[in-house]
C-alpha cells in the first residue's frame, strides 16, 4: 500500500494547473499550428515531437527537485530506479527496432490537406519514428511520474479521497494533450487517466504503469494512413 506524501499546496497547483497550461500554450506554437492547421505542414512533425519531449523533461525535473528537497525517494512512489533504467533501455531498444523494421511509407509532401489529426501525428519516415519512440518514452515515464506517482500521492496527502484524487489528476493529464482536450477526445484521455490510475493503485508499481503507457503510445508506429477524414472530423 502506497503512503500519501506531504507537498505544499502551491506546488500542487503548479503541477496540476500550471504544467497543463504550458502544454496548452504549446498547442498554439508555430510548429503545432502548422502541423495541425488547415494546410498541414508535415515537415513540422519532428519539431512538434521535440517540443513535447522538452516539456516532459522540464516538468519532471521540477517535480524531482521538489520531492528530493522534501526527502522523498523513488521508492515512496512505487518505483525502483534500477528497474526503471533497465525498463527504459529495453523499451528504447524495442522501439528502435520497430522504427527500423516498419517500411517507410510514401514520402509526404511538405504541405498536405484532407488528413485526420491522428494521421498527421503518425510518424512516416524512420527518423520521425525514432524521435517518436523518444517521445513515447518521455510520455510514459515523465507523465506517469508526475500525474500518477506524484499527483495521486500528493493529493492524498492534502488529504483527498481516492476518487477525487484520481479525477483531478486525470483532468490535469487530459489537458496535457493541449487543444485535443477541448474536443470529444477529452473523454478518451480522461478515461486513459482513470485506467492508468487504477493500474497504479492496485499494483502499487509505478514502473508497470510507465511501461503500459509507453507501449500504448508506441502502437501509433503501426498505424497505416488509409483514408482522408470526413468533413465532420476536420
Amino acid at each position: 500500500m502506497l503512503s500519501a506524501i506531504q507537498i505544499p499546496i502551491w506546488k500542487m497547483l503548479i503541477a496540476m494547473m500550471g504544467f497543463p497550461c504550458v502544454y496548452i500554450l504549446n498547442g498554439f506554437s508555430p510548429w503545432t499550428t502548422k502541423l495541425f492547421g488547415p494546410r498541414a505542414d508535415v515537415s513540422q512533425r519532428i519539431p512538434f515531437y521535440a517540443s513535447i519531449i522538452v516539456l516532459h523533461l522540464i516538468t519532471v525535473s521540477v517535480i524531482v527537485c521538489w520531492v528530493n528537497a522534501l526527502g522523498y525517494t523513488a521508492a515512496a512512489f512505487g518505483v525502483d530506479l534500477a528497474q526503471a533504467l533497465i525498463g527504459g533501455m529495453l523499451l528504447l531498444l524495442v522501439g528502435g527496432i520497430l522504427a527500423f523494421m516498419q517500411p517507410t511509407q510514401r514520402k509526404s509532401a511538405a504541405i498536405e490537406t484532407g488528413r485526420s489529426s491522428l494521421d498527421l501525428l503518425s510518424p512516416t519516415t524512420r527518423l520521425e519514428r525514432l524521435v517518436y519512440v523518444l517521445l513515447s518514452l518521455s510520455a510514459g515515464f515523465c507523465e506517469e511520474f508526475i500525474y500518477r506517482g506524484f499527483g495521486l500521492l500528493a493529493l492524498r496527502g492534502i488529504p483527498l479521497n481516492v476518487v477525487l484524487a484520481v479525477s483531478l489528476t486525470s483532468v490535469a493529464f487530459t489537458f496535457l494533450h493541449s487543444r485535443a482536450a477541448f474536443s470529444f477526445k477529452f473523454i478518451f484521455w480522461f478515461g486513459s487517466g482513470i485506467v492508468f490510475s487504477g493500474i497504479y493503485i492496485f499494483s502499487c508499481n509505478l514502473l508497470l504503469v510507465m511501461v503500459v503507457h509507453t507501449l500504448f503510445d508506441l502502437i501509433l508506429l503501426f498505424r497505416p494512413i488509409t483514408r482522408a477524414p470526413t468533413m465532420r472530423e476536420i
